[in-house]
């Protein structure tokens, strides 16, 4: 009666954490639930109620966890923090196993969004307000990077951000790897040297 929402093998392969959702009387819950490899029964399964869960990433010491409302900070030993959305909505989130995590939430007091980025921890390292339309979010080498219209934004691990050069007309999923940026087009993928510089947020 419940559908797997996310789920995360560890590196090792001997522990299945998931996010499964239910209804119950008309409501929505949520459930995280960690198996180990050769136990029938879980070692963590804690409920949220009136909460989706939407992916499940490794994180020093636990796992971060992103709902529609908070993200949840799980611990081994099956305690966790939730840190509140504060009521903004979730639009983006991703996380590096064991690296920074970030979320995008939808800022409806300012018509924009803000993006909170997270340590390998679970601390908060930044949050910044932005006036652009984001189209994806990638956390990838220890960088959070931002889709907007037509360019890459770029957290780097100091902190500061970069943008790229305009992207190829029509790419619909771009990625980075070390300094080249690949744009799937529809009918092709397109091969660029990076050429960052930096950015100005918009007032």
């Amino acid at each position: 009666n419940e559908y797997v929402g996310a789920l995360s093998l560890s590196s090792n392969g001997k522990r299945l954490a998931m996010c499964l959702i239910g209804t119950e009387k008309a409501g929505v819950y949520s459930r995280f639930v960690l198996y180990s490899v050769g136990k029938d029964k879980p070692s963590i399964d804690l409920r949220f109620q009136d909460a989706w869960l939407y992916r499940v990433s490794p994180i020093r010491g636990g796992w971060m966890v992103p709902g529609d409302q908070a993200i949840y900070l799980i611990r081994e030993n099956g305690s966790y923090e939730t840190l509140s959305f504060g009521g903004h909505s979730l639009i983006f989130s991703d996380a590096e196993e064991n690296g920074l995590s970030a979320v995008l939430l939808q800022d409806w007091n300012k018509n924009g969004s803000l993006l909170r980025v997270y340590s390998n921890k679970g601390a908060l390292l930044q949050e910044v307000a932005l006036r652009e339309q984001v189209s994806a979010l990638r956390v990838e080498q220890g960088k959070v990077y931002l889709r907007l219209e037509d360019i890459l934004l770029c957290r780097k691990p100091n902190g500061s951000f970069v943008q790229s050069q305009p992207l190829p007309t029509g790419s619909q999923e771009v990625f980075v790897r070390s300094n080249t940026i690949y744009a799937l087009t529809v009918g092709s993928v397109e091969q660029l040297e990076a050429q960052w510089k930096d950015y100005v947020f918009t007032e």
